[in-house]
């Protein structure tokens, strides 16, 4: 560095603590020229995105912040695997929640205890998973039919806290101004239900697909999966997933070659009846509501009309020989 005042050398005569990881360095430098002039600097080295640690709200654990990371779970949020929505978004997503979370970081920096600090050493700054979220959020608020900040909320607080349709609502009306009224009042399920998986699933062995032609091999496997991502972040997803395929499947016990939309009704009438969230997440998708103001009317329409409530439950040995569901 050069002397401010004569242009000539300089060296470092002292540099003092850093109080924090991420602050600016002050250090006192040096002229090396005749007059020997001394001055102070306060320099700061970039912070680069491998130095941000994210810290989970459930748990408190760390983990280093990574572009990959984030796209993957958006893919999963925006169901984006059911949807015709573009992977473009993606890209765009992150690239601007990493830009933002450069510039902002400062707002809502955490920081790192001593033993953090020693299972972390190459991070500088710690935020908070829900500071991501909002970062996430203001990017999808950009898209003009805000759909997908839509489906990313109902992921995102579908696993922290979110459990009915009214929290849907609230937070729509809250969001969008234009889509307040008054809330409906809570309606009870007309009545339950409990539903056993018989020993044997039945497995159709042809799926027609939408709008073609042509034919493929029902693969168990993909289907599950599909009904996964609706349920992701929901309590009991996995085991969930697997009791809304057999009661579907079992629907269609005797058709070896059914449609697609078979498949895709019958998930979606089955998690309206056990999860608000996941339905929600579902119909968004298999219904194509691209607007708020549909969803909204989705979810009220939830909640005016509830369907009757499935409750799975394992099957009765006594039933299990004859491979017989249990309904009452």
């Amino acid at each position: 560095m050069k002397c401010p005042t004569c242009a000539a050398d300089t060296k470092v005569v002292r540099t003092s603590p850093k109080v924090d990881s991420y602050a600016p360095v002050k250090r006192e430098r040096r002229c090396l020229g005749v007059s020997a002039h001394r001055f102070q600097t306060v320099e700061s080295e970039p912070l680069t995105l491998d130095q941000i640690g994210i810290r989970r709200s459930d748990s408190s654990q760390i983990r280093p912040y990574s572009g990959g990371e984030l796209g993957a779970n958006l893919r999963r949020s925006l169901m984006l695997n059911l949807s015709n929505t573009s992977t473009a978004i993606i890209e765009d997503v992150v690239r601007g929640v990493s830009a933002n979370l450069l510039r902002n970081y400062k707002r809502r920096h955490q920081r790192l205890s001593g033993a953090e600090r020693g299972g972390h050493s190459n991070l500088r700054v710690v935020v908070s998973d829900t500071f991501i979220a909002e970062l996430v959020e203001n990017e999808l608020d950009n898209d003009s039919t805000r759909v997908q900040l839509v489906l990313y909320a109902l992921a995102i607080r579908g696993r922290h806290g979110w459990s009915a349709a009214t929290d849907l609502l609230q937070w729509l009306q809250k969001r969008f101004v234009n889509l307040h009224q008054p809330l409906p009042a809570v309606i009870s399920p007309p009545r339950s239900f409990q539903w056993s998986p018989p020993m044997t699933m039945h497995l159709p062995t042809t799926v027609l697909k939408k709008n073609k032609r042509a034919s493929t091999p029902f693969r168990y496997e993909q289907f599950l999966k599909s009904i996964q991502y609706a349920l992701d972040g929901r309590p009991g997803a996995e085991e969930t997933a697997k009791m809304v395929a057999a009661f579907v499947l079992e629907g269609l016990r005797g058709q070896s070659v059914i449609h697609s939309t078979q498949l895709a009704i019958g998930v979606l009438n089955c998690l309206r009846q056990i999860d608000d969230i996941a339905y929600l997440r579902c119909a968004v998708v298999v219904k194509n509501l691209d607007s708020v103001t549909m969803i909204a009317d989705e979810t009220r329409e939830l909640m005016l009309s509830p369907s009757p409530r499935l409750l799975f439950t394992q099957p009765d040995p006594k039933l299990v020989e004859t491979g017989e569901p249990m309904v009452s």
